[in-house]
């Protein structure tokens, strides 16, 4: 959100819209993950069991069922929800421009009526920026010109 900001202070001169996903890949390495998310499943029935083994012991290819197997299996599951969070941390991007992938706000952001809202608030901010300067010269030369002006009494 910081290149939103950035733009909006003129510090750069197009809008970018990334966030970081820096702390996601972080989390993911962490060792506690494959086990948090084995004890938010459902534990197996029985049928899911039998069906997964039949698939492995015929030489199909079978994808892991979406429950909590049992204690005695859950240390041969593990590693490989482990590899599963390793290899998908990798595939991830260190950072998302969301600006890049186009349409919505940042399309509105790059049109000609965005354009020219923007560079009436860049007038506007400059005479903002400005207003505190010209009161102070303001005041200072009414403050010479009573000071220059002989009083009488």
């Amino acid at each position: 959100m910081e290149g939103i900001g950035a733009y909006f202070n003129f510090k750069k001169e197009n809008p970018v819209l990334e966030i970081s996903l820096v702390d996601i890949k972080i989390r993911w390495q962490s060792s506690n993950l494959e086990k948090l998310i084995l004890e938010s499943l459902t534990p197996c029935t029985g049928g899911e069991i039998i069906e997964f083994s039949r698939k492995i012991l015929s030489g199909g290819q079978a994808a892991l069922p979406l429950c909590r197997p049992p204690a005695e299996v859950a240390g041969l599951v593990q590693p490989i929800i482990r590899q599963i969070l390793l290899e998908a941390g990798r595939a991830l991007p260190e950072r998302l421009d969301l600006a890049s992938a186009g349409g919505g706000v940042m399309s509105f952001l790059r049109s000609e009526r965005w354009q020219s809202i923007f560079n009436r608030y860049r007038l506007v901010r400059q005479v903002v920026r400005l207003t505190p300067i010209v009161a102070a010269v303001w005041l200072i030369s009414l403050i010479l010109v009573t000071l220059r002006q002989p009083t009488q009494f």
